[in-house]
């Protein structure tokens, strides 16, 4: 049994921060009201639990009952292993993200002929996210490179990476007094693309 205290501190911890900014602008004529708002935030030392990897290079024991002394009496083999997965939690500045767009939207005035009115949006989203933050997976099978054994490896968790986002409507609005009804239609395009980065680092075995 190996056994090894770890005092975990925050006294390195930074203040978390949050940038904002927002820039509005509004045109206005007789037949259409046009409205432009686009914004950006940033998040940075955003604190997170974060797993803190630690090699181990131990020995390696054999046991026997010793039926004199009524117990199992451990011996060294000469022989060692080293784990490369072990580790231990830490509060830490790891959570870091922007995120930035825009939203344009035009609104059209009613269409006395056809008593109805139309109106459009298109919102644009930017998101990034990177946090500094590590797994390991332990190969079931260790794969030879430039022939040492590899058993372990870190990497970056996929939810790493940016985030596109577009998105557009079209409203409609009729009015038709004869019967007091309204008819309204929404159209919605939506898409989104997401690019996550996966990165890894070789562990050999010794």
């Amino acid at each position: 049994m190996y056994t090894e205290k770890f005092i975990t501190k925050n006294e390195n911890l930074k203040s978390s921060k949050s940038e904002s900014a927002e820039f509005n602008i509004e045109f206005k004529n007789h037949w259409i009201t046009s409205r432009i708002n686009s914004y950006y935030k940033n998040n940075s030392n955003g604190f997170n639990s974060v797993k803190v990897y630690k090699p181990f290079h131990l020995p390696i024991f054999d046991y026997h009952y010793n039926e004199s002394l009524n117990q199992i009496v451990y011996q060294e083999t000469g022989r060692y292993i080293d784990y490369y997965d072990k580790s231990y939690n830490k509060i830490e500045n790891f959570k870091n993200s922007y995120t930035y767009g825009f939203d344009w939207s035009l609104a059209f005035k009613e269409i006395k002929f056809i008593r109805t009115s139309f109106s459009t949006s298109t919102s644009y989203i930017l998101s990034e996210q990177n946090d500094k933050i590590l797994e390991a997976i332990d190969l079931s099978s260790p794969v030879q490179i430039n022939g040492q054994p590899i058993s372990y490896l870190l990497y970056q968790p996929s939810n790493q990476g940016k985030r596109y986002v577009l998105t557009s409507k079209l409203n409609t609005t009729t009015h038709i007094p004869a019967i007091g009804f309204v008819i309204m239609t929404n159209t919605d395009i939506f898409g989104r693309i997401a690019i996550n980065g996966t990165i890894m680092t070789i562990f050999k075995n010794r």
